[in-house]
């Protein structure tokens, strides 16, 4: 045996065992680290979810839905003043009842957040009761004209006050949400590091390594779902707010409308019927919208709601005229209702009328003065028919055409102030009834929105 062999030989097993139980002892503790940590991390950052999910945000829808409520209360005690139309007595107590059960239910929401989120929705709560049933008595009251626009002042300053403190109400729960949201990225943010800081423990080891790239990588993609998870509810419901007020606003400016021609003119009683008509009728068609919104919200598909049945079609496109008229007035464009195929068509009428209004309103916005906008209506086949919407404006080019039925798109040349969301509005109407949209325009000349629809 040589020298050389007496010094090498002991030396190998000697390095071995002096590196074997720091490598084991590094794997064991990548491996413990790995198991345990992530899992608390993710529990963390799951149960600020769900508090969120669960308590934080449904309260602050809650607290928006207040508003509307208070909104529809005050249309309907408005609505009395000028028309005297008693039935309103009857939907106005029916929604006491629905106010109570959302002030109800916010109160079980709250529990679980500050002090004065809970003393400022008790406030609150009383206060709306002294509104809502402190006015019960105008119901029974014969108010005269003089009488009756200093109670509809002292109302409305009593609903402005009211609507106050809701918005308040609704700021403070934004302001849990929010900080559940902060505390939820802190966590993520810490999850990360700690997964930095196991990956750099497993570098004493191959295997270490590979099995702590696989299990990262893993667990990041989890966390991006979550994360993209959460942040489409949270588009979900901004997509939801600015639906309801874009598609609230032809409605509500034709109830203004006629509700300042009733006020302003001189009408005998059949031009005063008409103009209520269309208040009743358009008042109808937000509170259909409003409750169809809030259904699609919780609606995690976000499937579309219809309703369809026979129905002419010439009738709902000289609503649809009529709703408009005066705007296409005012903008010097031509508005009329072209040939109407003489047949039953399937459909929604309030949701068909909603998605021709969309058009008609896009079309005043592009057709220059002295333009004309066509309704009209034609078969095709056997089984469809076509609803029309032709302009002369200044038509849309092929990218445009492209990004048509986007959300949130807008043309160059739209005026601000639109969320963008008509068309896409349009295309999810027609396609919930099965059917489908087809645009046909040049640049220059106009366009032409066809709605094909089903024959009933």
């Amino acid at each position: 045996m040589t020298p050389s062999d007496r010094v090498t030989r002991p030396d190998l097993p000697r390095r071995t065992r002096t590196r074997a139980p720091w490598a084991l002892a590094l794997v064991s503790l990548a491996l413990v680290a790995l198991a345990a940590v992530p899992i608390y991390v993710g529990e963390r950052v799951a149960s600020l979810q769900d508090q969120i999910t669960e308590t934080l945000q449904p309260a602050l829808e809650s607290a928006a839905r207040l508003s509307l409520y208070q909104s529809r209360q005050m249309a309907r005690l408005q609505s009395f003043l000028l028309t005297g139309d008693r039935t309103l007595r009857l939907r106005y107590n029916a929604a006491i009842a629905e106010e109570d059960s959302l002030y109800n239910d916010l109160g079980d929401l709250v529990r679980v957040m500050d002090l004065d989120v809970r003393e400022r929705l008790a406030r609150l709560s009383s206060e709306s009761t002294r509104w809502r049933f402190g006015h019960l008595s105008v119901f029974d009251e014969a108010v005269v004209p003089e009488a009756g626009d200093a109670l509809s002042a002292q109302i409305q300053r009593e609903y402005e006050e009211l609507q106050s403190a809701t918005r308040e109400l609704e700021r403070v729960i934004k302001v849990e949400v929010d900080q559940g949201r902060r505390d939820t990225q802190w966590w993520r943010t810490m999850q990360t590091w700690i997964m930095i800081g196991l990956a750099i423990l497993a570098l004493g080891s191959l295997l270490v390594i590979a099995r702590v790239s696989w299990r990262v990588r893993r667990l990041v993609t989890e966390a991006e779902k979550r994360e993209d998870a959460l942040r489409r509810t949270v588009e979900q419901r901004d997509e939801v707010v600015s639906i309801v007020s874009h598609d609230l606003r032809n409605p509500l400016g034709v109830v203004v409308g006629a509700a300042d021609t009733l006020i302003e003119l001189s009408l005998d009683r059949e031009e005063r019927e008409k103009q209520a008509k269309i208040i009743a009728r358009s008042a109808s068609r937000m509170s259909r919208l409003i409750e169809d919104l809030l259904d699609v919200a919780r609606i995690e598909a976000g499937a579309f709601v219809v309703r369809p049945s026979a129905e002419e079609p010439i009738s709902v496109l000289e609503e649809v005229r009529d709703m408009f008229e005066v705007q296409a007035d005012e903008a010097q464009v031509s508005l009329t209702v072209g040939p109407v195929s003489n047949v039953l068509v399937r459909m929604d009428h309030d949701r068909v009328v909603q998605a021709l209004a969309n058009l008609v309103d896009n079309a005043l916005r592009f057709t220059p003065e002295g333009g004309m906008i066509t309704l009209s209506g034609e078969t095709l086949d056997e089984g469809t028919v076509s609803l029309s919407v032709s302009d002369t404006g200044v038509g849309l080019a092929q990218h445009a055409l492209d990004n048509l039925f986007s959300r949130f798109w807008q043309a160059e040349g739209d005026k601000k102030g639109r969320a963008g969301l008509g068309l896409a509005i349009v295309k999810g109407v027609i396609e919930a009834h099965g059917g489908e949209v087809r645009v046909e325009s040049d640049p220059g000349i106009g366009s032409t929105f066809h709605l094909v629809l089903h024959r009933a």
